[in-house]
């Protein structure tokens, strides 16, 4: 087999570089929408963890 010439590191700075620049290229309109996004899965992710703290707690008494 032939030796790569890349490293695995290399190929995620050129897949990084690659998004960001594709990205970049994106409509202000679709960027805040996928802001919109990010904030609604955090927000979701703090509300099943607060669930799940809850819901231990409720187990114990």
């Amino acid at each position: 087999m032939a030796k790569s010439t890349t490293t695995t590191k290399d190929d995620a700075h050129a897949l990084f570089h690659s998004l960001r620049s594709a990205y970049s290229a994106t409509p202000t309109n679709l960027k805040i929408i996928d802001l919109y996004v990010v904030f609604a899965v955090f927000t979701a992710l703090i509300q099943i963890i607060i669930f799940l703290q809850f819901r231990e707690i409720q187990r114990e008494v």
